[in-house]
Formats: structure tokens, C-alpha cells, sequence
């Protein structure tokens, strides 16, 4: 997502099926096309698709690692939201002023794209390897985990393209 002259592409990550490989398959595919402009999904076209592709991965990655650092610290559910939310607008404010960084977070709210990120290491099996570790544990519910996101990835996965 990309809003105004900014050039800064935000990544969308609202629940349930959040799935950063499959993101990044899209990517390198699209970037393969070699276009010279994106037709990006209600934010229209945008030159210098590589540009806006790199910056897509670059910014995926920075969240998830974000977001990841937050389900490892042993604080408390409702507090990894907030504490990704605030995280999330300085990241932005790297990029950006406060004000445009809150429309980012209009048009995509971070307190989604956390739910999203955060389900996305659940899923990974990320909690029960902090809780190994002595750190806070999360109650796996059934079909969850590395093995099912593997095995959903390959009956849903195949083929698609990440919608930008």
C-alpha cells in the first residue's frame, strides 16, 4: 500500500492468512515481469516498479522482525499490540512525518497488520519454541503450528499472486 507522493510501500498484514514466504514469491514473480509502472489495488499507478517492489520486501521484513521480537518478549497479550502499534508509527517516522505515518495507520490499521504478523509466528510454531526457553508459553490449538501452515501453504499457496 502506498499513499500520496510518499514512497514508501507499507505491507498489509490483517489475520487470518498472513504468510510471509508466499508474499515474497509474489514479489520476486511480479518483479520478474520487469513493468515500469504498478497499478496498485485503490492507490493507482506507481513508476519505478522495482523501486516500489524492493521497498514492499524490504518493509515486510522490517515488520516481521518487529513483530516477531514482540511475541518473544515475555510481556503480557493486549500489551505486544499496543507495544507493536507505537513501534510500528516510529518505524514509519523513519520514512515519513507523524501525520502521514497516521494515515498509514488508517488505511491499514497496525493494531490488524499485528494480528496478522503475530498469528503468522504463532503459526510458525515461534511461542512454543519461546516457551521451550523458559519464556511465556501459548496454548496450541489443534491443526496449528509449522507442520499445518506447511501443508495449508501447499494446498492454498500454489499459484497465487500477492495483490498489491
Amino acid at each position: 500500500m502506498r499513499i500520496g507522493p510518499e514512497r514508501f510501500a507499507l505491507p498489509p498484514t490483517p489475520p487470518p492468512d498472513i504468510d510471509l514466504e508466499t508474499w515474497k514469491s509474489s514479489i520476486r514473480q511480479i518483479e520478474a515481469w520487469q513493468a515500469d509502472t504498478l497499478f496498485i489495488t485503490h492507490f493507482g499507478p506507481h513508476e519505478d516498479a522495482a523501486g516500489q517492489l524492493a521497498g514492499l520486501t524490504e518493509h515486510l521484513d522490517g515488520l516481521a522482525a518487529l513483530a516477531r521480537t514482540i511475541v518473544e518478549q515475555d510481556v503480557p497479550g493486549g500489551e505486544r499490540a499496543d507495544r507493536f502499534v507505537a513501534e510500528t508509527h516510529r518505524y514509519l517516522q523513519r520514512y515519513m512525518p507523524e501525520a502521514t505515518a497516521a494515515l498509514y495507520d488508517m488505511a491499514a490499521p497496525f493494531s490488524m497488520c499485528w494480528l496478522g504478523l503475530a498469528r503468522y509466528w504463532k503459526k510458525q510454531g515461534l511461542r512454543r519454541a519461546v516457551a521451550a526457553r523458559g519464556g511465556p508459553r501459548a496454548a496450541p490449538r489443534g491443526g496449528e503450528g509449522a507442520g499445518g501452515l506447511k501443508s495449508a501453504r501447499g494446498r492454498r499457496g500454489e499459484g497465487r499472486l500477492l495483490l498489491l
